[in-house]
């Protein structure tokens, strides 16, 4: 399962994981973004999509979001299912994820996945993600990147 051999490194992919099962949220999060990138642990994208969703389910913010984009566009482990998406999308912004923020600015923005298209509403979840995070990066203030979702959306991606 650990994919390097550095010492250093082993020890701490092993108390990473000992952290994880001992309940320390912020350390599930670390494994499942591991796997997902496959770092110091061969790649696995189930694997990653299964601990996210555990740790959402546990009520770590940065994982709802990942799990609430997986089901809102079908993408990672689970099917697309909007409903839940949006469950999980709701629940990070309760507590504080700015980028569950950012995708709902987002969605209002251009309408998506049945969320009403409202330009106020977008720019009020934009102005909540930087009360939450000052540092957020903010892919909406680009042109380019709106310009890009919005032939994405119409089905004109290049």
């Amino acid at each position: 399962m650990i994919d390097t051999e550095d010492p250093e490194e082993i020890k701490y992919v092993q108390k990473l994981f000992q952290s994880a099962e001992e309940g320390d949220l912020e350390a599930l999060y670390k494994k499942g973004a591991l796997f997902d990138m496959g770092d110091l642990v061969k790649i696995d994208k189930v694997k990653a999509s299964l601990i996210f969703k555990e740790a959402a389910d546990k009520g770590h913010s940065h994982s709802m979001w990942i799990h609430a984009c997986e089901l809102l566009w079908g993408k990672g482990n689970f099917p697309q299912s909007i409903k839940d998406g949006m469950h999980y999308l709701n629940r990070a912004i309760e507590i504080g994820s700015a980028q569950a923020c950012i995708t709902k600015a987002r969605l209002h923005l251009f309408g998506e996945l049945g969320v009403d298209k409202d330009i106020s509403k977008s720019n009020e979840f934009r102005k909540l993600a930087q009360e939450f995070d000052k540092d957020i990066y903010d892919p909406l203030s680009s042109q380019e990147y709106v310009e890009r979702i919005k032939n994405s959306i119409s089905g004109q991606a290049t």
